[in-house]
């Protein structure tokens, strides 16, 4: 079997349900791998990008009201469903402008979310991206509090009430044992400058910070602890090609997988490499 047929493989929930982090640089195939989970699954599609995804194929079709999209995955009908929350977007000339709409897309994105997952059919729901998907989330909470009074951004003590919805997001996930895969950007890690022991400080009293190096899921800052699987995309030269390789950061079936890399990841395939570790 060559590594691109991975993609065909038909998953054999053979892997509890669970919370995946796929995270990594744009083109690194992270939709790709998302789109192989169990099926029927439905792709939150806040980055439009599903149609690169490999063996999607997607259909606009105009009823006379609203034009549906309809996937196909390797030729197949219904097994992948493309949903696309709405996107209000903030002003491009104004920096802090009052936000409009950011709480009702997402009212109406959880309200879909908890449908999906009360839906017994459903196998898998991925965000992509939760980057975006957590901006959804703070900014709803912002315009509430606009609402309120002038505001221009969240202070750091007020993330309390946007942590707290999105956990609840993941444990419904869970509660409903659901396989939830979150596709996000990738970010630098930073860690405070020292010098002699102590913290080396701006101008103003705040202490600096430099990128250490490690890459992160952007987004929700919690995401890699509440995550049972975390996997790592990039894309490197073999012999000449261009190759997605793809490295388990967190396992959920034992700390000797950690640091393990496959080529072409999909489920299927990391699916056949537990059961060859008898872990499944």
């Amino acid at each position: 079997m060559t590594t691109l047929d991975n993609f065909q493989l038909q998953p054999q929930n053979l892997i509890t349900p669970g919370l995946y982090g796929l995270y990594g640089p744009p083109g690194s195939t992270k939709s790709s791998i998302a789109c192989t989970f169990p099926k029927p699954l439905v792709f939150y599609d806040f980055d439009r990008g599903l149609h690169r995804a490999r063996g999607v194929k997607l259909t606009v079709t105009d009823n006379g009201s609203q034009p549906s999209t309809v996937a196909s995955y390797f030729g197949v009908s219904g097994l992948v469903i493309p949903k696309y929350p709405d996107s209000p977007v903030r002003s491009m000339t104004t920096r802090f402008a009052k936000l409009d709409g950011w709480t009702k897309a997402w009212s109406n994105f959880v309200k879909s979310f908890v449908d999906d997952c009360e839906n017994s059919d459903i196998k898998t729901i991925v965000w992509d991206t939760a980057t975006v998907e957590w901006k959804l989330c703070t900014d709803g909470f912002l315009e509430e509090l606009q609402q309120k009074g002038e505001r221009k951004q969240l202070l750091q003590i007020e993330y309390g009430e946007p942590n707290s919805r999105q956990n609840t997001m993941l444990q419904a996930a869970a509660i409903y044992r659901k396989n939830l895969v979150l596709v996000h950007h990738e970010t630098d890690e930073y860690a405070p400058i020292t010098m002699g022991g102590r913290a080396v400080t701006d101008a103003e009293g705040n202490p600096k910070s430099a990128p250490t190096g490690r890459k992160l899921p952007d987004g929700f800052r919690y995401t890699t602890g509440k995550c049972d699987w975390i996997i790592h995309t990039v894309i490197k030269q073999q012999e000449g090609l261009a190759v997605p390789v793809s490295t388990i950061e967190k396992s959920a079936l034992g700390l000797d997988i950690l640091g393990t890399e496959f080529n072409w990841l999909t489920y299927g395939s990391l699916e056949q490499a537990l059961k060859l570790m008898e872990r499944v």
